[in-house]
């Protein structure tokens, strides 16, 4: 598909991150459900509470816009969701399965923080000052999304590691006493 105007080009990230949030929309549950850690099921939740508020919001851009915001779906968001649900049907230790979903939610935030700000920068340039406000306002929930999963893959990492170094260290070193 060709791309005349920096407009269409516009439109077509708009149809990425539409498809991106109703695609988490129905994936994070899964994701949610397979997660072992309380603090992970939890900080899924409030992904999907942020994804179901972008879906509105991607919705009043769509009137904004006069399109129809839907059709193809976002290759890159299919890749990593279907990612992050493969994790969930995965045997093993289970705090290293929530790390590998962490990390995998990160990269699925990291994706939408790097379109949204494509998109708002797009917005200031076909000066849709409300558009630009609004996908500034999404650009922001993605961003402190991204810090939380950050603070908790470097908990969940370090624990791990932490135990992992301990382990083998028990009696390592110490004689019987006679």
């Amino acid at each position: 598909m060709a791309l005349p105007s920096p407009r269409a080009l516009f439109v077509e990230i708009l149809h990425a991150l539409h498809s991106s949030e109703h695609q988490l929309v129905r994936a994070l549950p899964k994701m949610r459900d397979g997660a072992s850690s309380r603090e992970l099921r939890t900080m899924v939740s409030d992904c999907l509470a942020e994804s179901e508020s972008h879906c509105e919001q991607m919705e009043g851009i769509a009137q904004l816009v006069q399109e129809k915001l839907g059709g193809e779906r976002c290759r890159v968001m299919e890749a990593l969701v279907k990612q992050g649900v493969d994790l969930t049907e995965r045997r093993g230790d289970e705090r290293i399965l929530d790390l590998a979903l962490v990390m995998t939610l990160r990269q699925i935030c990291n994706y939408r923080k790097s379109a949204y700000e494509i998109a708002r920068s797009l917005a200031e340039v076909l000066e849709e000052g409300d558009i630009s406000k609004m996908i500034d306002q999404m650009l922001s929930d993605s961003e402190r999304t991204e810090r939380a999963l950050l603070l908790l893959s470097e908990d969940m990492s370090d624990s791990v590691m932490h135990e992992r170094r301990e382990g083998p260290r028990e009696g390592v070193g110490s004689s019987p006493v006679l």
